[in-house]
């Protein structure tokens, strides 16, 4: 759509006129004249200058039809024009209908330019232009060689509207993921040329105006490692301290994580390891320890991130695991068991071991096991049934080698007292 300004001159006539099109491909007409005499005439035509409606770009004069017959059209100069030529020749007696049609190609453009950041890559661009029902207008694509150093696109995007209320839509393949990360949109800046920008989708819109019609996308990539998560138990295989099974549960955003046990016997266990593409919030706790009744449990939790100092942890907070980072959480249990309860006090009043009983000799011979230096203390428990016999017997040979000498003092007594005249 524009203002076309002509000069038709022809025998004895020249006519200025302009021709002013509101509708694309719908003709107006714009110079009529009666009674014209035949001969050869030619319509000279300016370009637009006005861009305000069409934005930048290049005008020409792409056909003429006069009376359903093509004539020649001379565009000056040809790469830009800034004016046009056709020449008819009308013959006595006719009427002549000539018909001008003029294209409009835009001088909008589109350059993208691509900086991969932790490596390098093959980075693939979609253009669709919303305004003409999401035509294709182009497909570029950069492959960068060394990270950190911006590589254009090709090929560039040209010959696009800058209208008003022309607008781009730019997309971006991302190269595949492989085992160790993935790509991911870091930024995309347009300058005065940015609508909107989606880093998650990889997207950004644009606008070409005519006081815009160039626009430069910059596209910064980074290649993201995945991170890392899990959580170890250590515990006793003691299965007298712990004759249960000692059960961890680990609940994270996303799904991730779950229960785990280890079972009596075993000494440790883990989650197993989770890869994670995002970060994610966890709680980890603890059901059951799997100890024994009255067995002490001691329990302490450190988070290690990417083998760094140990960071104390209280089962059941809430932690982050960052992506790019190895995050482990390692829990212990220390176990001891009860202790032994102590032996009974004696009554008061009791004598202590190898105290000889009331109105016995100090000096009469005493039991085994009951004098100072006694190999075997009373009462202890590893005294045997044979040893027992065996101490019972030599007490019994000592009182009856003690009755053999009471027995015969008591005979020397009566006879001394039967010499002696005594009863």
């Amino acid at each position: 759509m524009g203002s076309f300004p002509f000069t038709i001159a022809g025998p004895g006539v020249e006519q200025d006129v302009t021709a002013v099109t509101t509708t694309p491909g719908t003709p107006v007409v714009f110079a009529t004249s009666d009674g014209a005499p035949s001969g050869a005439y030619t319509a000279t035509e300016t370009m637009p200058t006005d861009t305000s409606s069409t934005g930048p770009g290049t005008w020409r004069m792409t056909s003429a039809v006069c009376n359903g017959a093509s004539v020649p059209v001379v565009n000056t100069p040809s790469d830009q024009p800034t004016s046009a030529t056709a020449s008819y020749t009308a013959v006595p007696g006719s009427d002549v209908s000539c018909l001008f049609t003029n294209s409009f190609t835009p001088s909008g453009s589109i350059d993208i330019v691509k900086t991969s950041e932790g490596g390098t890559g093959r980075f693939e661009f979609s253009v669709i232009s919303p305004n003409a029902n999401l035509e294709a207008v182009g497909a570029p694509a950069a492959v960068t060689t060394s990270p950190g150093q911006p590589v254009t696109a090709s090929p560039s995007i040209t010959g696009v509207s800058a209208a008003p209320g022309s607008r781009y839509l730019i997309r971006e393949t991302l190269p595949a993921p492989d085992a160790g990360g993935f790509w991911q949109l870091a930024s995309a800046d347009c300058g005065p040329n940015s609508i909107q920008v989606d880093l998650r989708r990889a997207g950004v819109l644009v606008a070409l105006t005519p006081s815009n019609p160039h626009a430069t996308c910059h596209f910064v990539n980074r290649y993201q490692p995945y991170g890392t998560l899990s959580v170890v138990k250590n515990t006793t295989p003691d299965e007298e301290l712990r004759p249960g099974e000692a059960e961890i549960d680990v609940a994270c955003t996303d799904g991730i994580g779950g229960p785990f046990s280890i079972p009596a016997g075993r000494g440790a266990g883990d989650s197993g390891i989770a890869v994670i593409d995002r970060n994610v919030d966890c709680i980890v706790t603890e059901s059951a320890s799997g100890a024994a009744e009255g067995v002490a449990v001691t329990t302490t939790a450190e988070l290690i991130v990417d083998g760094g100092p140990p960071q104390s942890y209280t089962l059941g907070e809430s932690f982050t695991a960052e992506l790019g980072s190895d995050t482990q959480l390692v829990i212990t249990n220390r176990l001891q068991a009860p202790s032994p309860s102590p032996s009974p006090s004696p009554p008061p009043g009791t004598p202590p071991p190898g105290t000889p009983p009331p109105g016995a000799d100090p000096g009469d011979p005493q039991p085994p096991g009951s004098g100072e230096g006694s190999e075997t203390p009373g009462g202890d428990l590893a005294v045997t049934g044979s040893t027992m016999t065996a101490w019972a017997l030599t007490v019994a040979a000592a009182l009856l080698l003690g009755g053999s000498v009471l027995w015969g003092a008591s005979r020397r007594s009566r006879r001394r007292a039967r010499h002696d005249g005594s009863p």
